[in-house]
């Protein structure tokens, strides 16, 4: 899910993807949130957050971590 997540977050700038267009098609699939202040006080809005961060972190070097154990 992190690579796809991944995939999606560095491809932006190409497709203009939003951080819940990311959420509904990569962590909840069934989401039936919409936007505006509904998504911006969401629990699924500061996990999906999360996940980009940490996408992009191990990205930039935290795989090594996870892969010393």
């Amino acid at each position: 899910m992190l690579l796809d997540i991944l995939d999606a977050v560095l491809g932006r700038e190409r497709t203009g993807i939003t951080t819940h267009e990311i959420a509904r098609r990569h962590v909840y699939p069934a989401m039936t949130i919409g936007r505006g202040n509904e998504w911006k006080s969401s629990a699924e809005r500061r996990r999906t957050q999360r996940l980009i961060d940490e996408a992009l972190a191990l990205m930039n070097g935290g795989y090594r971590a996870l892969l010393r154990g």
